[in-house]
């Protein structure tokens, strides 16, 4: 074994050997879910600390990113839902198709850090499924003020599975007519057996989003993945007209995006800091915005708040390109082009108190920083960033692309 090389390393073990302890002897797991060992414990700088065995195969268990799920079936049902939500994802989004074709052409490997929705019904209709499907709430609600939003996010145990990123909006701050045209969408939602008692102009924003928790989607048990994945492109409410359309647009486009694109993808993200080929964030959206012809992707970056979005602690950042737009057609028979989806690209810097170990192991072509596994990185999100990041379909940056 090696001897340790930099001061603070033996903290560093200790801390990781703690948490083993703490998340992972709790843990239960299916054996048949283990992968195959990535990273030997012996090139691993752990000369000074005592590990037991048992201590030895957990954190070995954290290396090689194994997991605890419930059930396989569980696993399996995910993967259909995520795999339903990508084929209409692409064909929508042409730029989304563009970066994954020219990353295959470097030899990448492209993997999710994240997928976002936008909850007309509120964040509760979709939480719901991804509880179902072993995700978990993480930390606080997150507040847009200006834009008057909420969200939270979600985690799945197996850190190869996406995050989930869900908002809604604060329907009790929008001006009455904004009010009006989105609860006349809503009511075509309501159950056919439910209609001569549930009446939205009589039910608060709460009691709203909390109805469509419970009427929705009540036997998710009894669904497929491929059901599932059906359901979130299967139109719940009428769309509004074009004039209400355009109306609730200059209110909130957060509200008019979500109001006419149901519950299609509103994004996707890639992990820039899994990517072999790029440095940094940085270069990466340097090539998404070099021409085709010479290699890039050729694609409009939204500058709201900069190219790049960067979290307080510097160890979050982002960027995403502005929405393609989709032709939209109305209740009134009206047709506009209007904004679709977008792609976004983040990049999770190490822990600081982990960079020690791993600048050991990457030193000796043990471990590539590319390699180190999502938990021992900057995990969640901000709020800043994503507030810059919505506007992704807002005019302002979707116009940018006609120029």
């Amino acid at each position: 074994m090696w001897d340790l090389q930099y001061k603070g390393v033996y903290d560093e073990c200790k801390y990781i050997r703690d948490y083993a302890i703490n998340h992972v002897f709790s843990s239960y797991y299916d054996e048949q879910e283990e992968k195959s060992l990535s990273v030997s414990l012996e090139l691993i700088p752990f000369s000074e600390v005592a590990f037991n065995e048992s201590q030895v195969r957990e954190i070995r268990d954290l290396f090689t990113e194994k997991r605890f799920y419930s059930t396989t079936s569980h696993q399996e049902k995910l993967k259909a839902v995520l795999n339903g939500l990508m084929a209409p994802y692409l064909k929508r989004v042409p730029d989304a198709e563009t970066v994954f074709q020219q990353l295959a052409k470097r030899g990448e490997k492209v993997h999710n850090d994240h997928i976002a929705f936008r909850s007309l019904l509120g964040i509760k209709v979709l939480e719901k499924i991804f509880l179902h499907l072993n995700y978990r709430r993480m930390g606080e609600r997150m507040l847009f003020s200006e834009k008057k939003l909420n969200a939270f996010w979600y985690k799945h145990s197996d850190p190869e599975m996406p995050r989930v990123f869900i908002s809604e909006l604060r329907l009790d701050e929008l001006d009455p007519r904004s009010v009006s045209i989105i609860k006349e969408s809503m009511e075509t939602a309501i159950l056919p057996k439910d209609r001569d008692r549930v009446h939205m102009d009589d039910m608060s924003n709460s009691q709203i989003y909390d109805y469509f928790e419970e009427s929705i989607l009540p036997d998710l048990q009894a669904m497929s993945g491929e059901d599932i994945a059906e359901f979130l492109h299967t139109p719940l409410w009428q769309k509004p007209t074009l004039e209400d359309f355009l109306y609730l647009q200059k209110q909130s486009e957060w509200g008019s995006w979500a109001i006419y694109n149901d519950y299609y993808l509103n994004h996707f993200t890639v992990a820039v800091h899994r990517l072999k080929s790029f440095d940094s964030i940085e270069t990466f959206n340097a090539w998404v915005e070099t021409p085709l012809d010479q290699g890039g992707c050729g694609l409009t970056l939204n500058t709201s708040g900069g190219k790049l979005k960067v979290s307080p602690d510097g160890l979050l950042l982002q960027s995403s390109t502005v929405a393609n737009t989709v032709e939209g057609t109305f209740r009134d028979g009206k047709r506009s082009e209007i904004p679709g989806s977008y792609s976004e690209y983040a990049y999770r810097k190490i822990l600081p108190r982990y960079n020690p170990l791993f600048e050991v192991l990457d030193q000796k072509k043990t471990l590539s920083l590319r390699d180190v596994p999502e938990e021992f990185r900057r995990d969640g999100f901000e709020v800043a960033n994503a507030d810059r990041i919505y506007e992704s379909t807002f005019r302002s940056q979707v116009e940018r692309r006609k120029k």
